[in-house]
């Protein structure tokens, strides 16, 4: 007997527009790279962008993750050409109560 097990749903809504990241910010890294963030049950690294620094600082204060500095994304395009495939773009991260993380995928 078999079990069907659906797969998981995205938590993610897909943002399929370009121009929505210029003008977003991201955390940069003492080491000179984007900080990227990984998640429980997940080998996907994903790359937080925020349409404000508020918002960038509290949810990286929150999940406890060290940023040297705030990038501003000044051309879409260029930024995406210079992002891995395999990394995830997620827009405005924040954390329930319950301790989920919740974001829009950037639909590239």
């Amino acid at each position: 007997m078999s079990v069907f097990v659906p797969p998981p749903k995205p938590t993610g809504r897909t943002v399929p527009t370009v121009a929505t990241l210029t003008g977003c910010l991201f955390p940069w890294g003492a080491d000179e790279q984007p900080v990227l963030l990984a998640m429980p049950g997940t080998d996907t690294d994903y790359l937080p962008v925020f349409t404000s620094a508020d918002k960038l600082e509290v949810t990286m204060d929150t999940v406890k993750v060290a940023y040297a500095k705030i990038k501003q994304i000044m051309d879409s395009d260029e930024f995406l050409s210079s992002i891995p495939l395999d990394i995830e773009i997620i827009v405005d991260p924040w954390i329930t109560l319950e301790g989920k993380v919740r974001y829009v995928r950037y639909d590239r």
